[in-house]
């Protein structure tokens, strides 16, 4: 998580959004935890059954919808996001919206 935050703090907010979705049944330690560790990135609480796109057993995952709402890629289990290539990637999924 730290480095999406880092990432979240480099990207242009009004070109690519970010939404953490914690799966935690608790949504007060989740925020605590959140608030804790300083991230500033929204994160929402699950409140049903979670669409296919989104459901995995695996966590964390990841998954990037493109401007058209279509999944632009998906990935399961850690990886690191704060990187110049990663940071490129989203610039240019965002800029397809145009």
């Amino acid at each position: 998580m730290p480095g999406i935050e880092a990432l979240y703090k480099k990207v242009d907010k009004s070109k690519v959004a970010f939404l953490m979705l914690s799966l935690d049944d608790d949504a007060a330690k989740a925020r605590k935890f959140v608030q804790a560790q300083g991230y500033t990135f929204p994160v929402y609480m699950r409140t049903g059954d979670l669409p296919a796109p989104f459901d995995s057993n695996a966590i964390p995952s990841t998954v990037i919808l493109g401007p058209d709402g279509q999944v632009a890629a998906r990935h399961e289990g850690m990886a690191e996001y704060d990187t110049p290539e990663f940071k490129a990637s989203l610039e240019q999924l965002a800029k397809s919206a145009r």
